[in-house]
């Protein structure tokens, strides 16, 4: 029986070491490792999976990100094992922003906090979206990429996604913004529009898809990411 998604990301953080920042800014260069934060709306998760692609990188979305969370919460073996890959250091990094573990709330942020950094010290790169990940890595080697929208253009494209009327979209789009700013502000103390802590913000009103992954990549290349060559067709 092939795994999920959720079980193969976790069998393979039974085997990592979770990383202080100190110690993998020297690994190294190798397969790089984004993430993006988005707008509701702005095709964040469409630019991700492209990203993703070109980077040869593994994509991980926020269903990935809280399935593992959810597991470690309820399985003790996993939560013992993902426990014991963190050094000190790590950890009290993960107090600073959750200071116990004594609600299912708590537990599900420690682990949701734990499990991105896992996926930092795999080495094996990948594309983050979401979960507030460009706070959790910024003193780690990885771009961080913010995809933004205007309010009419995100409502239009939601109304099209969902097949919905646009007073509908309206509503989805203000409140799935607000929960995901509220998540940011109340985990990390942040905003998710502070734009000092992004490498780059692109407006998703002004370039497509795959315009913004060449602009990523053409920046990532310029701060020294390893971008893979691209495939010639035929």
């Amino acid at each position: 029986m092939s795994k999920t998604p959720h079980q193969a990301l976790v069998s393979s953080l039974m085997g990592v070491e979770i990383y202080t920042a100190k110690k993998q800014q020297k690994m190294g260069p190798g397969a790089p490792l984004v993430t993006i934060s988005r707008t509701f709306g702005a095709g964040g998760t469409d630019i991700a999976r492209l990203l993703a692609q070109r980077l040869e990188v593994p994509f991980y979305d926020r269903e990935i990100l809280e399935g593992v969370a959810e597991m470690a919460k309820g399985d003790k073996y996993l939560l013992e094992k993902l426990d014991e890959r963190a050094p000190k250091a790590v950890e009290n990094f993960i107090y600073s922003l959750v200071p116990s573990k004594g609600t299912s709330k708590d537990k599900f942020n420690y682990y949701l906090i734990k499990t991105i950094l896992g996926i930092a010290s795999r080495g094996d790169g990948g594309v983050i979206i979401g979960r507030g990940a460009h706070l959790i890595l910024r003193d780690r080697p990885v771009f961080r990429l913010r995809v933004e929208g205007s309010k009419t253009r995100c409502v239009e494209r939601l109304s099209l996604r969902f097949d919905i009327k646009k007073a509908d979209a309206e509503a989805m789009f203000e409140k799935v913004n607000a929960e995901r700013n509220e998540f940011v502000r109340n985990l990390y103390k942040a905003h998710v529009t502070d734009h000092h802590f992004y490498d780059m913000t692109i407006n998703s009103d002004v370039f497509a898809p795959e315009q913004v992954v060449k602009l990523a990549t053409r920046a990532m290349d310029e701060m020294g990411f390893e971008i893979p060559k691209k495939k010639r067709k035929g």
